[in-house]
């Protein structure tokens, strides 16, 4: 019952076979647009809407990634809007292409805000120095939905917003959320998941809400033939969002969306709309999208702030510059709070203006958020809503009591949530929070409650110090947490019962707040503890909790990727590939960590490792910037990581960027009072115990370096180094302080284990040599003399091998290879087919495949290594069997008679004499084969490897296609061949494969070739012989094509000719004209000549042909103007042109 789909890439070179990993998109896509027949009551709010699949990001990562290429996809595809329902975070270019997609091609985009609520600046919010032009959707749960989706107990009869919903603002300032919707349903998921409906909540459902909207909004105004904007839709959407029962800004957004009220808006206003097709870019102080104040110095006294407002159209660099020049508004500024102070008009036209308004934070009340907008009117028609909104958020923290203690009694109901900003001292490092239900409230039951603790740091993820707590418990009971924090910065401390829980409790809040640190010394073995706030019992500890070693990549690639991973605008982009290799000689948990942080990577397209069995060639796990914990065993392993860009020279500098690979082991540090006793290690009379320190004094600790490796640690090695942590009191689990142990590079441990050196695992038993090992040994040197002996001892050692082994194939192998020679007789051929046939009747290819199949699945163990290890001998020894007999086959073939190759079914269109083989036929009559024969070895070939032109089995391909008369194939052998050892025997046989090359008979090929044949390089006259032009079609009988570069040929060319097409040494041809085209087709050759030149010396044209030539189609008929072909200095080499009949002639 899995659905799935097959794509075909890259001309038939990749196969995409694309199915779902989970049920989340197809329920997201049926709250938007599902369409059950005769059921509407079923229907998403889109009902008519076509749905476009694509698949945004890589579930092989711990944290997806979104990538361009689904957005290029969707452009490619003409979708009017984009859902995206998921939490994840976006890279700086990716967000870029984001931002084109609404800019420039005018796509509506509803993002979901995120589940990490429910304390603020939690909405899923990239930083970008202006207002994103997304629709951000928080979650809203109606009393409708809670009764007949969440079967809850009846409330009061009001909705309300779910708990967990991310609030703004965003670290940018903007607002974060820009409306709500709701954010549950009941609705369809795959077959595969064997359910017809079920239940989800979140804000990823609260988003295909809106798009289905937004779709609703766009067929209407398409029906009317309405003029629209993906920002007039999103101002209408805001401007008639309804304010719900206890509206916040900072949750609801601009209020619950109102598809029908938006439709009206849109249809009373969109006409002669100024700043329909117009999105605002708002910025303050040049780097944020709104004003955001959260520390203390920024709340102390009255600040002012520049803000640019930058008007921007629709594709604005496509767009007629008169829209431009007509532009102009004129603004009404409102805000309602006292406490800003702003202009009241502005004058904007298209350009850029600034504003200055002052924030003054002096009289709002501490530890609470105060937010406020600037509303921007148009003055000619105000009652169409504000034009843009400039948000203004002030959080002003509340100073701790000396005490360094709070207690708060609060009373909670479903979705109630409490906060709490405190300005945290310098000195303060942790706290602790309990939290007692009281015993004598009337609900006893369990009730669900949500903790957070946050705070923001600078050039930081909001993640630090982000303390997220779920938990329930009953009347009477407690809980508690621990968690550092920074001094310094202000901390919000959010706690509320969950949405779901509608009785109301009692409970009372108690947070503790203390401070200790290490200070830095002259050494690493000496440790000074000063205590801050309090006295403060202090036991320290220093424990190392990994080993890490730093891989270096042994190979950096950096090249450009295929059209399928062009983004946007034709933008190319580029991937560096990193290869690290990682040996382990025992079964290690490692953690894979890429030095990049999550801020460096996200500046870059994309970012993924993969981690390889060396020897299976099998993916053991993927993932990102994050650390991946895996269960390795003992072996080899291969670790390589792609990086995305747009900039190639960006890549280049990536290629030495390390790895890291972390051990986890668990090793103490001894400490002491005095230095006396870390020398002695007199620990059983000096070891610290609890001890305490009064406020602003000190205590001296001594560390003793390590003597031996920790015992489940790795082979040590110089220049790594373990990390650890310093806790100063392990009593609770709060602040601990990062430790780092280098391996000083004057020495190095005894490794704990056995290093391996190469590139195995399975050396790591005992030295000793058994018997069975010894009988190996002394059998590979036999196989190995085999083919060394004269014919009649190396038959005889065979014989001896074959009764003491009958199945040793290498011994087989090496009797065929005996036999083979400059001129074996056919006789000796025929001896090699039955070997092979021997070999193959112990290990046949569909046995050797099924069981490589069967070990590459198992999980990788030194047993499974080592039988993969032993199968790829037996595979490789096979494979060149089965070469060898595929050669005796052709050989065999090549010597029969004309009759013979009649009787099977030869082409009647050969025209080689068999006799010319050289083949000796005097002798023993041997079996006759047939080229069917031939086929069934290349098929049995083709299954043991993927590359036929591989030089293993490149003689066995040549004989195979000129046996077929394949010319171009043998070509292609002949090719490679010269690539890698350019010798004269190769180039004739080129030469006469393309003499020997057939064109098609319907297709006309024209070959332009700029430089002469080198007469150097061939004896004069030596191809005169040839009956058929050199330079002939390269397409064969199965219509493939081989494409030639000009420096394969180099050798048979003169350099120093540069615009003529002149052959030399070839019948046919006049060596002394320099002015003709030659036009094949079939076996006809049109001379057209066309081209001009001068009288100059014939042995060396110089002129460039100016005039473009004359094709001509089948039947004859001149084309003219192809000035698509011509002969140039840009024309070089060997190109293949076509014109199809029936085709346009122009295109080539």
């Amino acid at each position: 019952m899995l659905n799935y789909c097959v794509n075909i890439h890259n001309e038939g070179n990749l196969l995409e076979i694309v199915s779902m990993c989970g049920p989340h998109g197809t329920h997201v896509a049926s709250i938007a647009a599902a369409h059950f027949p005769g059921q509407p009551d079923r229907d998403g709010v889109a009902p008519g809407a076509q749905i476009v699949s694509l698949c945004f990001a890589d579930n092989r990562l711990t944290e997806h990634f979104y990538t361009s290429s689904a957005m290029n996809r969707a452009i490619e595809m003409k979708c009017n809007v984009i859902n995206i329902s998921s939490g994840l975070e976006v890279s700086a270019p990716v967000l870029n292409f984001m931002h084109q997609m609404v800019d420039k091609y005018g796509i509506i985009i509803t993002v979901c805000a995120s589940n990490e609520g429910p304390a603020l600046t939690t909405c899923q919010h990239q930083w970008a120095p202006y207002p994103h032009p997304f629709i951000y959707v928080g979650g809203y749960v109606s009393a409708d939905m809670m009764t007949a989706q969440h079967s809850i107990r009846p409330t009061n009869g009001r909705g309300l917003s779910y708990t967990w919903t991310s609030r703004g603002p965003a670290e940018n300032g903007d607002l974060g959320v820009s409306v709500c919707a709701p954010g549950g349903a009941i609705t369809s998921v795959p077959v595969w998941d064997q359910s017809k409906a079920d239940l989800k909540s979140g804000t990823s459902m609260s988003a295909p809400h809106v798009s289905g909207c937004a779709a609703l909004l766009l067929s209407g105004l398409k029906a009317l033939s309405m003029p629209y904007s993906p920002y007039s839709v999103r101002r209408s959407i805001e401007n008639t969002a309804l304010k719900v029962h206890e509206y916040q800004p900072f949750t609801h957004g601009l209020g619950l969306i109102q598809v029908e009220k938006a439709f009206a808006h849109l249809c009373e206003y969109s006409m002669g709309c100024t700043e329909r097709d117009v999105n605002f870019h708002i910025t303050t102080n040049e780097k944020y999208a709104g004003i955001y104040l959260r520390e203390v110095p920024d709340v102390k006294h009255p600040t002012t702030h520049v803000i640019t407002i930058n008007p921007f159209f629709l594709d604005d660099k496509h767009i007629d510059n008169k829209q431009k020049v007509g532009f102009e508004m004129k603004l009404r500024l409102v805000c309602d709070d006292q406490w800003i102070t702003c202009p009241t008009f502005l004058h904007l036209t298209y350009g850029t203006r600034d504003i200055t308004i002052e924030v003054n934070p002096t009289g709002l009340d501490d530890g609470q958020a105060h937010f406020t907008w600037i509303n921007a009117y148009d003055t000619e028609c105000v009652e169409k809503g504000p034009v843009f909104r400039i948000p203004v958020t002030v959080i002003k923290p509340e100073k701790l009591p000396e005490t360094l203690e709070l207690v708060h009694k609060l009373t909670c109901k479903a979705g109630h949530v409490w906060r709490q900003f405190l300005a945290i001292p310098d000195t303060v490092t942790a706290m602790q929070v309990w939290i007692v239900s009281d015993p004598t409230q009337a609900h006893t039951g369990e009730t669900e409650y949500y903790l957070q603790a946050l705070q923001m740091l600078p050039i930081e993820r909001r993640a630090v110090n982000h303390m997220d707590e779920e938990f329930s418990f009953s009347a009477g009971h407690e809980v508690d947490f621990d968690r550092e924090v920074t001094g310094g910065r202000t901390l919000e401390l959010c706690f509320g019962q969950s949405w779901k829980c509608v009785d109301s409790t009692k409970v009372t809040f108690n947070v503790e707040f203390y401070g200790y640190r290490p200070l830095s010394s002259e050494r690493i073995a000496r440790m000074e503890i000063q205590c801050m706030t309090r006295v403060m019992t202090i036991k320290p500890n220093i424990y190392l909790s990994k080993y890490v070693k730093i891989l270096k990549p042994v190979e950096h690639i950096v090249r450009p990727l295929g059209d399928r991973d062009v983004i946007p605008t034709a933008q190319q982009l580029y991937e560096c590939l990193l290869t690290y290799k990682l040996i382990l000689a025992k079964d290690h948990t490692v953690d894979i960590v890429y030095t990049f942080g999550s801020d460096v990577v996200m500046e870059y397209v994309n970012l993924i490792w993969m981690i390889f069995d060396t020897p299976t060639k099998r993916q053991i796990s993927a993932g990102d910037y994050n650390s991946k914990k895996l269960e390795l065993i003992s072996g080899d392993y291969t670790i390589r990581l792609q990086i995305k860009h747009t900039n190639s020279a960006q890549l280049e500098q990536l290629d030495h960027l390390p790895v890291r690979v972390e051990y986890p082991i668990w090793q103490e540090l001894n400490l002491y009072h005095t230095y006396s006793d870390a020398i002695h290690d007199r620990s059983r009379w000096g070891v610290i115990e609890y001890s305490a320190v009064r406020p602003e004094s000190e205590r001296t600790v001594f560390i003793a370096g390590l003597t031996a490796a920790p015992a489940d640690a790795p082979a040590v090695t110089v220049g790594s180094y373990f990390e650890g942590t310093i806790q100063l009191d392990n009593r609770r689990l709060v602040r601990v302080f990062p430790f780092r142990y280098i391996v000083d590079s004057g020495y190095q441990w005894a490794p704990n284990e056995p290093t391996d050196s190469g590139a195995g695992s399975d050396d790591c038993a005992d030295t000793g040599v058994d018997e069975e090992s010894l009988l190996e040994a002394i059998a590979d040197l036999k196989v190995n003399w085999i083919s060394k002996l004269p014919d009649t001892e190396s038959d005889t050692l065979f014989n001896e091998l074959i009764e003491t082994d009958g199945t040793n194939t290498r011994a087989i192998l090496a009797r065929m290879r005996a036999l083979d020679g400059p001129d074996p007789s056919d006789e000796r051929r025929h001896r090699q087919i039955v070997l092979a046939d021997q070999a193959l009747a112990i290990n046949g290819c569909k046995s050797l495949i099924t069981t490589k199949a069967a070990l590459t699945i198992e999980k990788p163990s030194p047993d499974t290594r080592k039988a993969l290890k032993k199968l790829e001998t037996e595979m490789s020894t096979i494979l060149d069997v089965l070469v060898i007999k595929g050669v005796a086959i052709c050989e065999l073939i090549d010597g029969q008679s004309v009759s013979e190759l009649k009787a099977d079914q030869m082409s009647e269109e050969s025209s080689n004499d068999s006799s010319d083989s050289g083949i000796n036929s005097n002798g023993p009559t041997v079996p006759s084969f047939t080229i069917s024969d031939a086929d069934q070895v290349y098929e049995e070939i083709s299954k043991l490897t993927d590359d036929m032109y591989d030089t293993t089995v490149r003689e066995f391909t040549e004989r195979h296609a000129l046996l077929h008369r394949h010319y171009c194939r043998a070509l292609n052998v002949y090719l490679k061949q010269f690539l890698s050892a350019p010798t004269l025997e190769i180039g004739y046989k080129m030469m006469k494969a393309f003499a020997f090359c057939k064109p098609s008979d319907q297709k006309l090929t024209i070959y332009l070739m700029r430089n002469v044949l080198n007469e150097s390089s061939f004896e004069p006259g030596a191809l005169s012989g040839i009956k058929r032009p050199t330079l002939i079609s390269l397409e064969d009988q199965r219509g493939q094509f081989v494409y030639l570069d000009e420096q394969v040929f180099r050798p048979f060319y003169e350099a120093d000719v540069r615009n003529s097409i002149w052959f030399k040494g070839v019948k046919g041809f006049d060596c002394n004209d320099c002015r003709s085209y030659w036009l094949m087709k079939n076996e006809l050759y049109k001379r057209v000549p066309t081209l001009a030149c001068s009288d100059d010396s014939a042995d060396k044209p110089t002129h460039t042909p100016t005039v473009p030539p004359i094709l001509y189609t089948n039947s004859g008929q001149s084309i003219a103007n192809c000035s698509t072909i011509r002969a140039s200095n840009a024309c070089s080499g060997i190109r293949l042109m076509r014109v199809k009949p029936g085709s346009d002639r122009r295109r080539v």
